[in-house]
């Protein structure tokens, strides 16, 4: 045998050991490969869930400016009423006071 030969076979022998030593390597990196595949299903899932969450905040965040602008206008009211009772209370107090006064004046007691 020459040394091409000899070279030849040492070649085919190399070629053949790489070869076999690739092949776990080329399945795992095929594996790998289905892995990521399912994690981007998984993500799109995860993102499509997220979409959904951030269209409900935009619509609570909506909701949340109309339940303020109504919750002013109740403050409003409240202290509308409030006042308006101060003022009923301070009324019915003058009458009281006048009907006291006046049923002495006159004499004839006025039962309040």
């Amino acid at each position: 045998m020459d040394n091409s030969e000899l070279l030849l076979a040492i070649k085919g022998i190399v070629k053949d050991a790489v070869k076999e030593e690739f092949v776990p390597i080329k399945n795992d990196i095929a594996d790998l490969k289905e892995n990521v595949d399912i994690l981007n299903q998984e993500m799109k899932k995860v993102n499509s869930r997220l979409d959904s969450l951030e269209s409900d905040v935009a619509v609570l965040k909506s909701d949340s400016k109309e339940t303020k602008q109504k919750l002013s206008a109740i403050e409003e009211d409240i202290a509308d009423i409030k006042e308006n009772a101060m003022i009923t209370r301070e009324s019915v107090n003058v009458l009281l006071d006048w009907a006291e006064k006046t049923s002495l004046d006159i004499g004839v007691p006025f039962h309040v």
